[in-house]
């Protein structure tokens, strides 16, 4: 998914009953989800936007 106003990648996760909820990791230029594993846990990376060639992991569990 795509932000129409800043133009970065968002992350986001759509619920059984259709509801989408977007995330964004702190100082990242784009974040991705790519896996669920177990209970509201996800995987994911993100660019760092200061350094963009850094990719880094990402861990959601809980929401946060």
């Amino acid at each position: 998914m795509i932000d129409n106003r800043t133009l970065q990648f968002l992350a986001f996760k759509r619920s059984t009953s259709g509801v989408i909820t977007e995330y964004t990791a702190p100082q990242s230029s784009s974040t991705w989800l790519y896996g669920r594993g177990g209970i509201d846990v996800d995987a994911g990376y993100y660019q760092d936007k200061v350094n963009p060639e850094r990719v880094h992991r990402l861990l959601l569990q809980d929401g946060r």
